[in-house]
């Protein structure tokens, strides 16, 4: 399954290491208002990152989680 997650806070960095971490997700697309924070949360858990929320939705995802997004 691949999975989107839009907004990577707190609990949004915590839901990326949950999800990529289970055996039922094959891979996990990230995007941030803030697009260092996405990409270093990608460097380190090995998923995708999309630029826009749009991008994220055309990526090909199976599902998506929205957690607090604040640029």
């Amino acid at each position: 399954m691949r999975l989107g997650l839009l907004g990577l806070g707190r609990i949004g960095s915590f839901h990326a290491e949950t999800l990529s971490g289970l055996a039922a997700v094959d891979s996990l697309v990230v995007c941030d208002p803030a697009p260092a924070r996405a990409a270093g949360l990608a460097e380190r858990l090995g998923t995708d990152v999309a630029g826009t929320p749009e991008a994220l939705l055309a990526s090909g995802i199976d599902g998506v989680r929205l957690d607090e997004v604040r640029p």
